[in-house]
């Protein structure tokens, strides 16, 4: 396949999986360094960020990958590591030409917005985050899932887009190939914040996101804090999210 990391870290591939977070979670198990990948053409338990969804796709759809990576490996490692994925994964992305634009809905997916005034976003990739310990020293999990064809229409809470709707027709090997370079790039930026905020979903409008506790805040998307929590600003002041839908 020819794929090279740019970490060092190992590279696993499987046909079919139950689950890259598994695989990824045994891979480290095992020895491999930090900046290791496992991916799969298709798996049959993916997770969603909340506990109850899950993350569907055809076999070749989607590119499905776990990488997990050390601090060190992180220019700003206080920045949230979804976030930083989400900026890797709109940078890859963003060499295509399209009408619209990719953006990033905090905390953790990639859209695709029409260029034309009142048009919905539409979810293009996935993240989810796990922290894991091991003899001290902390190793950062995130698993990606990109549509690459129109996953199953039953898939998702947010209507679902793939980038062959927009014409870009990727395997799954290419799009790991293309991804891995943009993802190191964006790690090694002195400045995510700054960057990733050019591309926020709705900043400077008005929108809602429902808090773990069922707690509904809506606002003006102001920004990001130095950790990548969402800025919003309410009638009663800024508000800080640390977590939210």
């Amino acid at each position: 396949m020819g794929l090279v990391n740019p970490w060092g870290g190992t590279i696993l591939h499987r046909a079919a999986t139950s689950s890259t977070m598994e695989d990824a979670r045994l891979l480290e198990e095992s020895g491999a360094p930090g900046g290791s990948v496992a991916w799969a053409d298709f798996q049959t338990e993916g997770r969603g960020r909340v506990a109850q969804r899950r993350w569907e796709s055809l076999p070749g759809g989607a590119l499905l990958a776990t990488f997990f990576w050390r601090d060190h490996q992180f220019r700003v490692p206080q920045f949230a590591p979804s976030l930083l994925v989400a900026l890797g994964v709109v940078d890859w992305l963003g060499q295509y030409p399209v009408p619209g634009r990719f953006c990033v809905k905090w905390p953790n997916d990639v859209l695709y917005e029409e260029p034309a005034p009142g048009a919905d976003a539409v979810k293009l990739a996935g993240i989810l985050t796990i922290v894991r310990w091991r003899s001290k020293t902390r190793s950062i999990h995130v698993g990606l899932g990109v549509n690459l064809q129109p996953p199953p229409e039953s898939s998702y809470r947010r209507a679902a887009g793939s980038l062959a709707a927009l014409g870009i027709t990727l395997t799954p090997s290419d799009a790991l190939r293309q991804l891995m370079p943009a993802l190191e790039s964006a790690f090694q930026d002195p400045d995510p914040r700054t960057r990733l905020e050019t591309h926020l979903w709705k900043r400077g409008e008005q929108a809602e996101w429902e808090t773990p506790s069922g707690e509904k805040i809506g606002g003006i998307v102001e920004g990001l804090t130095a950790e990548g929590h969402l800025l919003l600003k309410t009638a009663a002041g800024i508000r800080t999210l640390t977590s939210g839908e």
